[in-house]
């Protein structure tokens, strides 16, 4: 039986796009994904939880990862995508982990199978925001869902682009594109800092930002803002303590950090760090 039927007939305004991707998807096997994701929420992850807290998330994908290679479930790109559409926000105990599974099962495929050209990340028809999206990331994703903190924590590989907005509007917990690698472009808005101690790979900020600096203690990489810094607390600073890489600021509103150590910085095409 494919899941297909269920999604078009539960939500009536899904693309023709997305109705094509989810004609491939399994129901069997999206309820084994369910079954996994469930299974090692009980099993481990929420005994970390009570036990070690501080720890819940930063183990979370690991244990993803362990129980997939055990399991070896066998699961194509359009089935992460029928994933996404059977996940029910109601199961507030397993929604804070639907990130940080999701990421393992992109990684864990994509390196099974190299020549997958793109995986898609559907999301936006629940009302929530996912923390560890594509985090450790290594392959192309398209994601249409409201990504939190942490997204694209640790990429090393593939290009994201993210169509929807980044970051939380309360306390920021993580901000956006500690990357070491890859390509990650923001077309939504984002809340939070961009770029902080990434060592590799490009960002291009399409969106504006809010509450949030770009390139603090950037170690390498390129930042490319279009965006525009709308003041809602914050700074808005470029490059804070930041010792190498370029950021090339093209919106509105930013300004530069007064304690940058070495990178270079641009604004509108012009280097104005170090003054030439």
């Amino acid at each position: 039986m494919k899941l297909s039927k269920l999604v078009e007939t539960e939500y009536e305004n899904i693309s023709s796009e997305h109705i094509q991707i989810l004609q491939c998807s399994n129901k069997n096997t999206i309820e084994e994904l369910m079954r996994l994701w469930k299974e090692t929420v009980d099993e481990t992850l929420l005994l970390i939880k009570t036990n070690h807290p501080r720890y819940e998330h930063l183990s979370s994908y690991n244990s993803f990862i362990e129980r997939l290679q055990f399991s070896k479930p066998n699961y194509t790109a359009e089935d992460i995508t029928g994933f996404c559409f059977a996940v029910d926000e109601k199961e507030k105990d397993y929604l804070s982990y639907v990130g940080s599974f999701l990421s393992a099962l992109i990684n864990y495929h994509a390196e099974i199978n190299p020549s997958e050209k793109e995986y898609q990340i559907i999301l936006d028809h629940l009302d929530y925001t996912f923390d560890y999206l594509c985090y450790n990331n290594t392959a192309n994703v398209r994601v249409i869902a409201e990504a939190g903190s942490f997204f694209c924590f640790q990429m090393t590989s593939g290009t994201v682009i993210a169509e929807r907005k980044v970051g939380r509007r309360s306390q920021i917990t993580g901000g956006t594109g500690f990357l070491y690698g890859g390509k990650l472009i923001l077309n939504g808005d984002v809340t939070g800092d961009i770029g902080s101690l990434m060592s590799g790979g490009e960002i291009i900020v399409n969106g504006n930002v809010y509450k949030g600096d770009i390139g603090s203690d950037m170690m390498g990489g390129e930042i490319i803002v279009n965006g525009d810094f709308l003041p809602k607390g914050g700074t808005g600073e470029v490059g804070e303590r930041m010792i190498d890489g370029k950021i090339h600021i093209f919106g509105k509103g930013w300004t530069l950090a007064p304690n940058i150590h070495e990178g270079t910085v641009y604004r509108q095409g012009k280097q104005i760090f170090p003054k030439e």
